[in-house]
């Protein structure tokens, strides 16, 4: 999947959402609703770090999936692209924008 699938893809999400949750579009809402998804899915990562280097207790860490990690990573990028997409916020660009921006500030 490329960018732009991924942000066609958080486009439809944002259709359902606003379908399942009576949202009738209003972006306010969604954008709550989106910042509030992103701040879990942050702490779901934090979670699976502290497992990763074994700083959580021990039936944590015995319960732990070593994929879990690499979803959580997804699921706040996901979380980052319905909230952009909530915005019109063209990720190719912007981030094309920043990377240059930091290669810039290495170079120097």
């Amino acid at each position: 999947m490329n960018l732009q699938e991924l942000q066609e893809h958080a486009n439809e999400v944002n259709k359902r959402l606003d379908n399942q949750f009576g949202l009738n579009g209003e972006q306010r809402l969604r954008a709550f609703a989106h910042m509030i998804k992103i701040q879990e899915e942050v702490g779901e990562l934090s979670e699976e770090t502290l497992i990763r280097y074994k700083l959580q207790r021990e039936q944590k860490l015995n319960n732990a999936d070593k994929e879990n990690l690499e979803k959580e990573v997804a699921d706040v990028i996901f979380a980052t692209c319905t909230f952009a997409a909530n915005f019109d916020i063209n990720l190719d660009k912007v981030l094309t924008e920043r990377i240059e921006l930091v290669k810039k500030r290495y170079q120097e």
